[in-house]
């Protein structure tokens, strides 16, 4: 027996042992020989000699490349038929006559280079062996990229990109590479599967990558190159505010040469949209074709600007949005109209009661100048001009005694008349729409405190009911109530339900806000410390103290001695401040020094406040109050503010201060007050900081303290909105709850807003939050799954401190089956010219629903709810004939109901 080996392969005879029947190369074998074969008296048709087709392929069969399957395409394959590479027979499957398999160790052809030889055999009588043809190594293949393409423009923040590279001949050293850059973070799936993970900056701009596989083995070979795009997206105008631009006429009031008109001629549009790109590229904004400035808002819309050649005569005009390639496209155009002399767009408010007092009518447009005048039914009334923004005219209650529409218009001082806008006067008042309390939480044993209703729609008749009882109210405004809580009604735990009762004509009971009253005091924060000096040797001062969880158990400590302390009731704050005072005896200001002033609540909850320093000033010592007084420990930074406590104070442009044995130079410097920044490492460890104020001259001040204190309890207020109704946002939309209170971050005066261990709790269970610039507010994304079914929902903030987890009180929010009756403020636009193609209506009120409907004189129109907005689509036929349409929002059961109506003018 021959045994062949090269480079430590495998022996022939092994082989042969392995494959069984039928793989001698003794075309015979297997099959009797020719001797052996039987006689049946015919000639039995012949096997034709096999072909082998280029097509044949080798693809690995495990990660690391061990097995190797060879697939032969071809013709004349029949069962029996044996592949042979590089002239040596394989285990063969047949799978039909025009495919075979075989597998195999891929040590057996290190030694070649590209390629391999393949043959095959087929048994007599006829048959043979085919020609040889040469199958090339198996080399990583791209067949698809998911995504193919990514979208240029995407946040530059969050997790990588994964892209799936699938194929063949892939293994476990397999690399993606994108051509010109590093390696990219691989993960091997299987042999047909590659996870990609590139950078968010990959994304940054459109572009036209090329991609690529490696794999590092015995032969280093790389898959073709395939296209990896970034592109940009399709743009789409959503809507373009306003639809009708004033002319800007070469000479007269547009050209500023009025009194009081603006000398900037430039038309502003508003745009919203999709697909509108914020960095790369770019995206153009074409006014009839010419690229046109812009630039991008805070809410994600971009301001247009026309210059005054573009829009000098009356027409029409379309704008467009461009992207460029890869990707990218021009949107479908906008069509806005152009008219001479003042367009008057907007009216605020929209409606009035009849019989009601008089008022101050907002007009907004464009056009008006320091001598326009606004006609009420073509009467002139008394107008002043805001610039960049409209005018205000005073409608006296003589004008609301007649219940219908008003016809509202403005003329310049040309003669020049805008189209007329629609004013309704309602013989109904609005059902009052209730958002939020102020506070949300109070203690039991509170005493009497002020509570504050917050909503829309309200009416000097209008009154607040405590668990179905009406209570004298106080009219603030139509946002605004108030009415004041007995001792009684505080003086349990337990939870009140507050309404909003409007009576008729019209009028209505709104949704039921939730009090909670906690058995547990808030820590006390001060917020306000007051006069915090006195010369020593004064009699008896009063201190006067505000802050956040003061109750009438609270005692003002000095040093840690409790002094005689009472609480203002009849000072609490709409914002849930109070008021505490203490008499500070002579004995305790008789020397110099300084002394530590907290709030102290006691037990359930409660605790000490952080503390501020009374400083007992020496005859001729001077010195500064510190604002902040304090700060948690681990804050990133502080903005410390110091200002004399005197008006004569000595802090001039040259102080400086001294923060413990360091000497900081401010970086606002001012007669009277100074600012330093405090670095991390300054606030890095807790306890008390020396404070003084050096002035050249003068000397240093008396001294005062900063204090670095532990975390901070957190202190929730106000919880907007405090009731929502089942489904608010529909299946899949979400709306966020706004909490108000204080200790959400380690220092106000700071630029980190959002310290990552303070967390909302919801029902008990954690989820992240974010905070506005104020710090003061922090932002809880709510799904429509978690007002998916009516219920309480306990909300209070959580914060880790030295001694376990620190708590806030709890707030509730309301989620209730019942809707509000809607109730409608604005209209944007509120007129179009007639003849206009199909426009969004922008529809502003409170109460909405994402089942909320609009209507257009009774007819309901597409509509979506966005964010707190309305938006409707009108289509052009309810544009064609000129005059005035009756805009309604109609909310279905349960509750719900429909709105007052407002005027929409299709302008002739």
């Amino acid at each position: 027996m021959r045994v062949w080996n090269h480079l430590g392969a495998w022996a022939l005879a092994v082989v042969l042992c392995a494959c069984g029947p039928g793989l001698s190369l003794n075309p015979d074998a297997g099959t009797g020989g020719t001797g052996s074969k039987p006689d049946t008296g015919v000639s039995p048709e012949e096997t034709p000699v096999p072909v082998v087709e280029r097509s044949s392929e080798l693809t690995y069969a495990d990660p690391d490349g061990e097995t190797i399957i060879l697939t032969v395409q071809g013709r004349g394959f029949v069962p029996g038929s044996i592949i042979h590479w590089e002239e040596q027979p394989l285990s063969t499957t047949y799978v039909s006559e025009t495919r075979l398999t075989a597998t195999f160790p891929s040590a057996s052809f290190r030694y070649l280079v590209m390629n391999g030889a393949v043959q095959v055999f087929a048994p007599a009588p006829g048959g043979g062996l085919s020609a040889r043809v040469y199958v090339p190594l198996p080399s990583p293949v791209i067949s698809e990229l998911v995504p193919g393409h990514i979208a240029a423009d995407c946040e530059q923040t969050g997790e990588p990109i994964t892209v799936r590279v699938l194929g063949k001949n892939f293994l476990r050293t397999s690399v993606v590479s994108l051509v010109g850059s590093l390696p990219l973070p691989t993960t091997f799936v299987s042999n047909q599967e590659l996870i990609a993970r590139l950078e968010r900056s990959t994304c940054y701009s459109a572009d036209t990558r090329l991609l690529y596989v490696d794999t590092p083995s015995v032969w280093p070979l790389s898959s073709a190159r395939v296209t990896f795009e970034v592109r940009n997206p399709e743009p789409v105008i959503d809507d373009v505010w306003p639809r009708v631009i004033s002319v800007r006429e070469s000479g007269g009031a547009d050209a500023g040469v009025d009194a009081g008109t603006p000398t900037d001629r430039n038309a502003y549009l508003t745009l919203r949209g999709t697909g509108l790109l914020r960095r790369g590229t770019g995206t153009e904004v074409r006014w009839n074709g010419t690229r046109v400035s812009f630039f991008r808002n805070g809410d994600g819309t971009f301001t247009v600007v026309l210059p005054p050649e573009l829009v000098a005569t009356s027409g029409q005009g379309e704008l467009t949005v461009h992207n460029a390639p890869p990707g990218g496209g021009t949107s479908s155009p906008t069509l806005l109209f152009i008219r001479s002399g003042p367009v008057a767009r907007e009216l605020f408010p929209a409606s009035a009661e009849l019989g009601g007092a008089g008022f101050t009518l907002e007009v907004w447009g464009e056009g008006f100048d320091g001598a326009s005048t606004v006609y009420w039914n073509g009467r002139a009334r008394t107008t002043r001009f805001l610039p960049y923004r409209g005018l205000l005219a005073e409608i006296p209650a003589a004008d609301l005694t007649l219940s219908g529409t008003a016809r509202i218009t403005v003329v310049g001082g040309d003669g020049k008349s805008s189209p007329s806008l629609g004013f309704f006067v309602s013989e109904k008042r609005p059902a009052p729409v209730v958002r939020d309390l102020s506070s949300a939480v109070f203690t039991a044993g509170s005493g009497s405190r002020t509570l504050w209703v917050y909503g829309s729609g309200f009416h000097r008749t209008s009154r607040i009911r405590w668990n179905g009882e009406e209570r004298e109210t106080t009219f603030s405004d139509s946002s605004t109530l108030g009415t004041t809580l007995s001792a009684a009604d505080l003086l349990s735990a337990g939870v009140a339900r507050i309404t909003v009762v409007t009576p008729g004509p019209g009028g209505g009971t709104s949704l039921p806000l939730l009090l909670r009253i906690e058995p547990r005091h808030a820590v006390p924060l001060i917020s306000l410390p007051g006069t915090m000096t006195a010369p020593a040797g004064t009699p008896e001062v009063a201190l006067s103290l505000v802050g956040y969880g003061f109750e009438p158990t609270s005692v003002i400590l000095w040093n840690g001695m409790a002094l005689s302390t009472w609480f203002n009731a009849d000072e609490y704050s709409r914002f849930g401040e109070g008021r505490l005072s203490a008499r500070v005896p002579a004995s305790l200001l008789a020397s110099p020094g300084t002394a530590e002033v907290r709030v102290f609540s006691p037990e359930p909850g409660g605790g000490l406040s952080d503390p501020v320093i009374f400083t007992v000033l020496a005859p001729g010592e001077w010195g500064g109050t510190l604002s902040p007084a304090s700060a948690e420990v681990g804050t990133q930074e502080l903005f410390l503010n110091v200002s004399g406590w005197r008006s004569d104070s000595p802090l001039t442009e040259d102080s400086v201060l001294h923060w413990g044995s360091e000497v900081l130079v401010p970086f606002i410097r001012g007669v009277g007050s100074l600012s330093v920044h405090l670095e991390k490492e300054q606030l890095a460890s807790a306890g008390k900081v020396e404070v003084r104020v050096s002035t050249p001259g003068v000397g240093l001040s008396a001294p005062s303290f900063f204090h670095i204190v532990p975390p901070r309890t957190p202190l929730l207020r106000t919880l907007s909105p405090g009731v929502v109704s089942v489904g608010q946002w529909g299946e899949t939309g979400s709306g966020a709850l706004r909490v108000h209170g204080q200790n959400f971050v380690g220092a106000q005066y700071s630029s980190q807003y959002r310290p990552p261990d303070t967390q909302v709790l919801w029902n008990g269970t954690a989820r992240s939050m974010s905070l506005n610039s104020s710090g003061f507010d922090a932002w809880i994304p709510v799904t429509a799954a978690d007002v998916r079914t009516a219920e309480m929902v306990q909300v209070r903030l959580s914060k880790p401190s030295a001694v376990g987890e620190t708590e806030s009180l709890t707030a509730l929010l309301h989620v209730t089956p019942e809707r509000p009756v809607p109730l409608l403020e604005r209209l944007r636009p509120a007129g179009m010219p007639v003849g206009s193609p199909s426009f969004p209506l922008r529809v502003s009120g409170s109460g909405f629903h994402a089942a909320s409907v609009v209507q257009w004189n009774g007819e309901p129109l597409p509509t979506r709810l966005e964010d707190e907005t309305l938006v409707a689509t009108v289509p052009a036929s309810a544009l064609a004939t000129a005059g005035e349409a009756t805009v309604v929002v109609h909310t279905p059961g349960p509750g719900g109901g429909t709105s007052l109506p407002l005027l929409f003018h299709v302008m002739p």
